[in-house]
């Protein structure tokens, strides 16, 4: 039978940049396997984020261009810092119609965090918790509530004492980031496409993980996206 398809909403430090940002090899190999078997998929990282930031220093336009022209498959979107009632209201708004919603901790904390609590029967929503960059403390993971996410996808030398058991998922074997280079998302396919079988798996089984009931919206500003960039 065939398999349906999905749509999956991805809020990352950045999938632009992967300068100082590992992580985001892997994240373009797993745009690349989700839309080569027919899923929906958009990106979304802050304006003027600080990977964004370094890649445009050291290569300026350059660095954009080289993105885009190697991976002219991925869409995303780049949107401002939000906060309050306006967050949720665009969050809720933007995962309205998503199947999954996967987050980078490096993403703005507090979006990452209400992610989490807007996990539904209809949202499986998951952590992605490579341990590459060696920067996230149990206490950075811990302020993100992991146990509001159905799952919380984990490398090896990722904090793993502050994911609720129940919620750990182990990613499949990753190289060492040290020495990646622009041929990395290639390599790190075949781990794409473990992690996308293995949320897919969850959801055929129709297990909605533990969701939590919306809490009370605070107030904050307003905030606007910014239009999307599809290529």
């Amino acid at each position: 039978m065939e398999r349906r398809r999905t749509r999956w909403a991805i809020f990352a430090a950045s999938v632009i940049s992967a300068d100082g940002n590992p992580d985001a090899y892997l994240l373009r190999a797993l745009g690349r396997v989700l839309v080569r078997d027919g899923h929906e998929v958009t990106f979304y990282e802050e304006r003027g984020n600080p990977a964004l930031q370094r890649l445009l220093r050291h290569e300026g336009a350059r660095g954009l261009d080289a993105f885009r022209t190697a991976y002219p498959d991925i869409i995303y979107r780049t949107i401002e810092r939000r906060a309050g009632a306006d967050l949720v209201e665009w969050l809720t708004r933007t995962l309205a119609t998503a199947d999954v919603a996967l987050v980078q901790p490096g993403a703005p904390e507090q979006l990452a965090t209400w992610v989490g609590r807007l996990t539904r029967r209809h949202l499986r929503t998951y952590l992605l918790h490579t341990g590459w960059s060696g920067q996230e403390t149990a206490q950075d993971i811990a302020v993100l509530e992991p146990s509001n996410f159905s799952g919380i996808f984990t490398g090896p030398s990722a904090v793993h004492n502050a994911v609720p058991s129940d919620r750990l998922r182990r990613l499949d074997a990753l190289p060492d980031p040290e020495g990646f280079d622009d041929s990395a998302a290639a390599t790190l396919l075949p781990a794409a496409e473990h992690l996308v079988a293995q949320i897919l798996a969850e959801l055929d089984q129709g297990d909605s993980g533990a969701a939590s009931p919306t809490p009370s919206a605070p107030h904050g500003r307003g905030m606007e996206e910014s239009g999307p960039v599809t290529h």
